[in-house]
């Protein structure tokens, strides 16, 4: 359809003065702005109409938002400021202001997140500033948010300031930022010397380590980034092998782009898995998805007489709007109690839909501010885009309000949509699919509420913003060569729990070594009798609760292991947690070598420590007690295993053990507690949670740094047996590639090796060797600390 721009937001003579203005350059503005030509408009008209009011300049030579600036009553009175200039500024030597430069005290605005001296620091560049926020504009905040919780200092460019709200949030968010104008990659438009003159000035003035482009469309950022030396990245949102219109636009065909954007970054985040597969040939790929705001749709999802299916979008043609006009006229026959309602800003192309005629079943609703105000007016949403989307951010969100989707099965949305159980997948463009599944759902509106259910389940575990931020974490370790960690680390209190239930010799020795060895001015204690029969156990325990940093609660009865635990979990706040079991005794620098792996390794998300008779977990031989020399003490003995077990990296595996577990408090914010109904009495629900762990995107990790003494089971006792193996069952049906996992996991040869290297503590005379690999140089040194 030709699009249609008001007459009377565009007066030809109006459009006929900017066409003739030296300061308008027609073949700049479409090369600068490629969604002008895209749609179709004329481009002069695009400025007068739109383009002014989004504080896009007419040519490198006039700059749209310094006139406003020098003029402000061009502003006030609604005037467009070029066509004031050529009508009445240039008579009345009004004052022309030049391109802005990244280092005009205009361009600057300080951040409100201090930034930390010896941190890296990170420029992430947007590509886009629209005047509503859509997809872009949110991906880029989750992006912002993301790198925000770690430790970097992070500073922010944009190409212009046309949404005020929007530059407040990045500014707010962000160290600082920098607004200036600087292209996109087209196939008509060359490398801009005066932005890559700029963005070398915000490099050498932030002393940037790594400059990270939000989406492959920009290029300057990243030659100024190879010409000082630093780190680059792209973050990639498109389905190059997919997108037409994206190939039309650089020039050159899906390959040839993918090869010139190995060649002019040094690494590539990808959205999705399908966008990822375009860079499978390349080792410098990484996957962060993109993410939806969970919190902000935990909303319910009330379904009445009329069902309203619902589409979000920009109300762009390739977004599938006329599919859906369509979906709702044959759904008038089969539905009719089905009501559609289209969500987006009203633009050219929904005026030329509505005076083509609409069905009486569906309305044009215009822009949702927030997600979840777009949510709220839909029972279902259809995703019907016919471009193929990289990852579908509004599939995300419908699931995570509880909204099934039905959708084509087309580009990345089929990773996001289990069919038949999310909502419903559909081949691509096939109305009559799309209409089928309306009527059922209108036939069986039970299933609404049950996909929603599910939806919002799988959304939570594979698309919270924690997801995003553990796997970016994981890639920008990678890409500064160093442990990446978060900025609420340097002041985490741990919680450690220790359950008791009987036992009290065992007990006493247990607390007496966590007491001694402990740094209880920062981390606390926290001891729960679950209804223990031996009289001895509570003064015990009151005697030690008398400690600072310990503290006790009382079962009013025997509730069992895991009820206990999730008590305990949820009496420490926002405390991580360590369990420890009652009849274990830990040495020196116990917690230090768990939080070296639970605080230091992207997306660690719980830490079981080495021990001398901890089953699966007993060093070096598994399944047995290790003894420990008479002559040596605990601390000492701890102390020998690790210095020779400190050289592996830490060991992945499907499972950890609650003698000592560490848990990120993040982690348990992620995916709940244990399961205390399945698990009520201890064994198993450790490795269900720890399957759950892994399947939300997490790790378990055994630490080589930390050996913890273990007595076994003086708790349990003669039950061990049958707990074991009920417990077991539950965690086999639940998780049927665990048993597979736990093999290949405990079996692999880098718990061989660690193995080995904790056996050499046995040898008489073993001295620890580092590894000549550990010092060994790789490539070209680079003195990475400049740039810091």
């Amino acid at each position: 359809m030709q699009k249609l721009i008001p007459a009377e937001a565009a007066p030809a003579e109006h459009v006929a003065l900017i066409r003739q203005s030296p300061l308008f350059n027609e073949d700049w503005y479409l090369r600068t702005y490629p969604d002008v030509q895209i749609l179709g408009l004329d481009a002069a008209a695009h400025y007068l109409w739109l383009g002014s009011l989004l504080r896009r300049d007419p040519s490198s030579d006039f700059s749209t938002a310094g006139y406003l600036e020098m003029n402000p009553d061009v502003g006030a009175a609604g005037m467009n400021p070029l066509l004031h200039y050529v009508k009445n500024g240039h008579r009345e030597g009004r004052r022309l202001a030049p391109r802005r430069r990244a280092l005009d005290p205009a361009s600057w605005k300080q951040g409100s997140v201090p930034a930390i001296a010896d941190a890296p620091s990170v420029l992430l560049c947007a590509h886009e500033v629209n005047a509503h926020m859509f997809g872009g504009e949110r991906s880029f905040i989750d992006m912002l948010e993301a790198l925000g919780q770690m430790r970097l200092n992070v500073y922010v460019t944009v190409p212009k300031e046309g949404n005020a709200d929007y530059i407040e949030l990045l500014r707010a968010k962000s160290c600082g930022l920098f607004a200036f104008p600087y292209g996109q990659w087209s196939k008509n438009r060359d490398p801009d010397e005066t932005s890559i003159e700029d963005f070398t000035h915000i490099i050498e003035q932030c002393n940037i380590s790594l400059v990270y482009c939000n989406t492959i469309v920009l290029v300057d950022p990243l030659i100024a980034a190879r010409r000082a030396g630093r780190v680059t990245a792209i973050h990639a949102r498109e389905l190059i092998d997919h997108d037409e219109h994206l190939c039309n636009r650089m020039g050159m065909d899906a390959k040839g782009i993918i090869d010139r954007i190995l060649k002019q970054t040094d690494y590539v985040v990808a959205n999705s898995a399908a966008t990822q597969k375009l860079f499978a040939h390349s080792r410098r790929s990484f996957h962060a998805p993109n993410v939806a705001k969970v919190d902000a749709l935990d909303m319910p999802n009330p379904v009445a007489d009329r069902i309203v299916f619902g589409i979000v979008s920009s109300n762009i043609p390739k977004k599938g709007i006329a599919d859906f006009v369509e979906v709702a006229r044959r759904a008038e026959a089969v539905a009719p109690q089905a009501f559609f309602r289209v969500i987006g800003p009203d633009n050219d192309y929904v005026a030329e839909l509505k005076a083509a005629g609409l069905p009486g079943n569906l309305e044009f609703a215009g822009y949702a501010d927030t997600p979840a105000e777009a949510m709220a007016q839909v029972n279902v949403v259809l995703a019907l885009s016919h471009f193929a989307e990289s990852f579908g951010r509004t599939v995300a969100e419908a699931q995570a309000a509880r909204r099934p989707v039905i959708a084509y099965r087309w580009g990345a949305v089929p990773e996001l949509i289990d069919d038949d159980q999310t909502g419903f997948l559909v081949a691509h463009k096939d109305v009559d699919a799309v209409v089928a599944r309306v009527a059922l759902l209108c036939r069986e509106p039970h299933r609404i509420a049950a996909m929603g259910e599910a939806g919002r389940e799988k959304i939570l575990r594979q698309f919270a913003p924690v997801v995003l931020r553990n796997n970016l974490r994981q890639a920008l370790s990678a890409m500064l060569s160093e442990p990446v960690a978060l900025r609420a680390d340097a002041t985490r209190r741990l919680t450690i729990i220790v359950p008791v239930y009987n036992a009290p010799d065992a007990v006493e020795r247990c607390l007496q070594s966590v007491l001694t060895r402990t740094d209880l001015a920062r981390h606390r204690v926290l001891m729960i009798n679950d209804g223990s029969s031996d009289e001895r156990v509570q003064p015990m325990l009151e005697r030690f609760a008398l400690n600072p940093g310990f503290h006790l609660l009382v079962n009013p009865q025997n509730m069992g292991y895991t009820r206990t635990i999730n008590r305990g979990i949820q009496w420490a706040g926002d405390d991580d947690i360590l369990l420890l079991n009652s009849d274990t005794i830990v040495h020196d620098g116990w917690i230090e070598g768990m939080q070296k792996v639970a605080l230091g390794t992207p997306k660690a998300g719980t830490v079981t420590a080495m021990g001398d008779n901890s089953g699966a977990f007993s060093f070096p031989t598994s399944g047995i007690l290790n003894p420990k020399p008479e002559d040596m003490s605990y601390d000492d003995w701890a102390r020998r295993i690790i210095s020779f077990t400190q050289d592996s990296d830490p060991i992945d595996v499907p499972t950890g053990n609650g003698f000592c577990m560490y848990i990120r408090r993040d982690l348990m914010d992620h995916i709940g507690l244990f399961d205390e109904d399945a698990f009520p009495r201890g064994y198993g629900e450790e490795n269900d949670f720890c399957m759950r762990t892994i399947k939300a995107g997490w790790k378990n990790f055994i630490s080589p740094h930390a050996y913890v003494f273990h007595q076994r089971t003086a708790s349990f006792g003669a039950e061990k047996e049958g707990l074991m193996k009920t417990a077991m069952e539950i965690v086999n049906q639940r998780h049927p590639d665990y048993a597979r996992k736990v093999k290949a996991a405990f079996g692999s040869g880098r718990m061989k090796q660690l193995r080995a290297l904790a056996a050499k503590a046995y040898e008489e005379g073993a001295v620890v060797a580092r590894p000549a690999w550990r010092d060994a140089q790789v490539g070209e040194p680079a003195d990475r600390s400049i740039h810091r």
